[in-house]
Parts: structure tokens; C-alpha cells; sequence
């Protein structure tokens, strides 16, 4: 606008200027009429600098409306390619939100899938491992003492193999499940006379009874099995003690006895000192290990305190403990020999169930010969294992 504005003074300028120069001439001799002619060319050259002042200022701003026309227009394409960019990662990245959520849930059925193998394949474990337990203890019972034939013990092994790897693999979650499996196999080896495996299988049983929450009992009773088949051991190798002194050979059992005796009290301390009442079970094994050591006073004393608390007892354990406190009694009565000692033994155990074995066993137990040996206890004791036979 103001560059049209300034052409049309030139041009105004350039139609007036001739007929301004014939007026200043004719008028040259004026002296007023030279000032004016002086002041229209002042003027003219004034106007002539603004034209060319205001033309630069035009191209200069033509420079800037390019410019800026450029710069918005990259503007407007960074918009789109940023607003294409951000709906392109959108897209991707739901689409990966997705695959994420269908990977998730796949993984999460894949888990319970395994968990769900790894119960049914726990329960197959426990149920292959229980069925041979029963089958070999079918054989024979704990209480009457008859062991399951040596020929099965390879079916025995296979099941104590299984059972020892499904344990350490942790097949069966539930800890009273691996606690009774355990403790079983301990049990059957040490009436196989087994001892050393009976003693790792009833070490893991207390591992399992504190590490997985068991109950106090189970470690208690583990504990106990613990102390019990050092003391058999111990016994084991007594006999063998007098066996070797009596053929005239070194003796080489006696002090591994004594020191497994030693163990056996270590384990019982702190079941018998625990403050609460102590069971019945581990009196019975307190009893077994004082008759062990020769203190057969105080293991008679002990049974006799075993005997009176499972009279009454509701527990089958318990009442077995009992019956089991009675025959040992009359075994260390047999062992101490005091006057009347025999006959008393007698009537322990004549007060034993019939039904149980205990007739049977006694027919095979050496501690009880001076009752074979006694003329007058003979054939009263010959009487009493005969009703089995």
C-alpha cells in the first residue's frame, strides 16, 4: 500500500515537473520564484529517497512473509508426521498391550497345568510309596515283632528309592504327606536292622516336622525313633561284643555302642527337660535306654510309669507304648534276677494280649531264657508260647 502510494507521487512529480520548469523559467528573473524552484526540487529528492527507502522496506518484508510461509509450512508437515508417528505407536503399542495380556494368561495356564500335573503326579507318588510300605508291613507287624521277609527287601529299596526322590523334587506339597512317608521307611528299616538308613530317613522326618510347619509331635516322635534305633544299634553291637570275646577275638563294638548310647541321651535331653509334661513315648524310650546302660531300676521304674499312664489311655500309640513298657519289664526283670524277679516277669507277660504276637516273640527272645532255663517257670513259660505256635 505505502509502496503504491510513493509511485504515484513520482509519477504525479514526473506529469507537473515540465510545466513547473517553464513556469521557473519564465519567472527566472524572480528571486521568489528561485526559492520555490529550489524548494520543489528539495522536495522532489526527499521523495525520490522515501520511494527507495520504502521499496527495500518492501522486498525486505516480501523476504519475512516467505520465510515465515516456509516456516509454517514445515511446521504443518512436522505436525503431521509427529501426529502419524504418535498414531502408528498407539496402534503398535495396544497391540502389543494385548499380545502381552494373551501371553500373560497363556503363561498363567501353563502354570496351573503344571501345578495341577505336579499334585496328580505327588498323590501318585505318596499312593505307589503307602501301597509297598503296606505290602511289606502286611508281612509282619512292629508290636509282635516278625519282620517282612529279607527276600522283599529289594521291593523295599525300589520304594525307599522312589520315595527319597519324590521327596528331594518336593512331589507332594502337603508336609504331613512327606512327614509320614518318611517316618514309615525309617521305621521299617530299623526293624530290619537297618540302622543307619533308619536314622536318615528319621533325620529328614524331623527336617520335614520343623521346616515345614509339622507338628511339635511329629519332630518329638521323630526324635524319639532317632534315640530308639541308636539304642538297638547299640545293642546290636553288644551282642556282637560278646560274641567276638567269646570266640576270643578283639572287642571292636563295645565302645561304638557306648558311644552311640551317648548320642541316644543327647537326642532325649531336650524331651525330657521341655517343661511340659513328657509323653508316654518318649518315657518308653527313656526306659529302653536306662535298661541299655544297666540301670535297671530306674528302667523298671520307668516302665512302670510307661504302664500306669497307658492303662487308661485313649491313644492307640499310647496303649501300645504300654504294652510294650510291659515286656521290657519283663525282660530287665529276667536280666536282674532278684529274688522273685522271675516269677514276676512271668505274670507280665502273661498279662499281654494273646492276640497280638507277643506269645510268638517271647518263644524267640533270648533276654527271656532264664525263664526257659527255671525249673519251675519252664514249663509254665513253654505253655504260654505254645498258644501261638
Amino acid at each position: 500500500m505505502v509502496r503504491r502510494s510513493l509511485w504515484s507521487l513520482v509519477f504525479i512529480w514526473m506529469a507537473v515537473a515540465p510545466a513547473c520548469g517553464a513556469a521557473l523559467s519564465s519567472q527566472a528573473d524572480d528571486p521568489r520564484a528561485d526559492a520555490v524552484g529550489e524548494a520543489v526540487v528539495a522536495a522532489a529528492e526527499r521523495a525520490e529517497v522515501a520511494a527507495e527507502r520504502a521499496e527495500q522496506a518492501a522486498m525486505r518484508g516480501d523476504r519475512a512473509s516467505k520465510k515465515a510461509d516456509t516456516l509454517v509450512g514445515a511446521m504443518q508437515v512436522f505436525v503431521a508426521v509427529l501426529a502419524f508417528i504418535l498414531v502408528v505407536a498407539g496402534s503398535i503399542g495396544l497391540l502389543e498391550l494385548r499380545n502381552l495380556r494373551e501371553a500373560r494368561q497363556q503363561a498363567e495356564a501353563q502354570v496351573a497345568e503344571i501345578r495341577k500335573m505336579r499334585d496328580s503326579l505327588g498323590e501318585s507318588w505318596a499312593r505307589f510309596v503307602r501301597e509297598a510300605l503296606e505290602r511289606l508291613e502286611a508281612l509282619g507287624s512292629y508290636i509282635d515283632g516278625t519282620h517282612p521277609e529279607m527276600e522283599r527287601t529289594d521291593e523295599f529299596l525300589d520304594a525307599d528309592r522312589v520315595a527319597i526322590v519324590g521327596d528331594a523334587l518336593g512331589l507332594a506339597r502337603d508336609p504331613n504327606t512327606r512327614f509320614d512317608i518318611l517316618f514309615r521307611l525309617g521305621r521299617h528299616w530299623k526293624s530290619q536292622g537297618f540302622y543307619a538308613r533308619a536314622l536318615q530317613r528319621f533325620e529328614r522326618s524331623r527336617e520335614l516336622a520343623v521346616d515345614l510347619n509339622a507338628s511339635s509331635c511329629g519332630k518329638a516322635r521323630a526324635l524319639n525313633f532317632m534315640a530308639l534305633t541308636l539304642i538297638e544299634w547299640a545293642e546290636t553291637l553288644s551282642k556282637r561284643s560278646t560274641q567276638q570275646v567269646t570266640a576270643g577275638h578283639e572287642d571292636s563294638s563295645r565302645s561304638a555302642g557306648a558311644s552311640l548310647l551317648q548320642e541316644a541321651e543327647g537326642i532325649l535331653v531336650p524331651l525330657l527337660g521341655a517343661g511340659a509334661e513328657v509323653s508316654v513315648e518318649t518315657l518308653f524310650v527313656q526306659g529302653k535306654l536306662e535298661w541299655a546302660q544297666r540301670r535297671l531300676d530306674q528302667a523298671l521304674g520307668t516302665y512302670a510309669a510307661v504302664i500306669e499312664r497307658a492303662r487308661n489311655s485313649a491313644d492307640e500309640e499310647e496303649r501300645a507304648d504300654g504294652y510294650r513298657a510291659i515286656y521290657n519289664t519283663a525282660c530287665a526283670l529276667c536280666d536282674r534276677r532278684k529274688e522273685g524277679d522271675l516269677y514276676r516277669a512271668m505274670g507280665f507277660l502273661e498279662s499281654l494280649p494273646r492276640s497280638e504276637g507277643w506269645a510268638r516273640w517271647a518263644g524267640e527272645d533270648e533276654d527271656l531264657q532264664p525263664l526257659r532255663d527255671d525249673p519251675n517257670l519252664g514249663p509254665r513259660f513253654e505253655r504260654f508260647t505254645f498258644t501261638e505256635r
